[in-house]
């Protein structure tokens, strides 16, 4: 970025991770939560730039009824859901577990907070259903 012909600084840097960053997430103007190669979730304070939390997966997403929940999963083949809301506890609120190898991606529907999709190095793409807790649609991806 440039600032009047000149070189700008960054204003924070958040130093943790040991890979490279994968994802990152912005929901609230005071977090920041960032996932990396190091296969490890980690959620940050924007003002001071510590980390608050330290979780051992790598893609991540938020959603759910008022964009609350964090849908993550990582190399192995369960897709968790946490929320940070819930003090006092680091345990996942849902944990599905139907794909057969590493959560490649996942990401919350924007217009239902019920419905969520992974991905996964088994070639499948699966819908979530949080009321019901199950997959109620499976895509198989081929490749000729």
């Amino acid at each position: 970025m440039y600032k009047h012909g000149k070189m700008g600084e960054a204003v924070s840097t958040l130093v943790g991770h040991t890979q490279c960053i994968s994802s990152v997430v912005w929901p609230q103007h005071d977090t920041i939560y960032l996932a990396s190669w190091d296969h490890s979730v980690k959620k940050w304070d924007v003002e001071t730039g510590k980390d608050l939390s330290d979780i051992a997966l790598n893609c991540i997403d938020i959603g759910g009824e008022g964009l609350a929940l964090i849908a993550a999963g990582g190399s192995d083949p369960v897709l968790r859901i946490w929320d940070p809301r819930k003090l006092g506890t680091s345990a996942p609120m849902f944990q599905f577990s139907s794909h057969s190898s590493w959560i490649s991606a996942c990401k919350w529907h924007n217009m239902s907070p019920l419905h969520l999709l992974s991905s996964s190095y088994d070639r499948k793409v699966m819908l979530w259903e949080l009321r019901t807790a199950i997959s109620f649609c499976i895509l198989y991806i081929l490749t000729i």
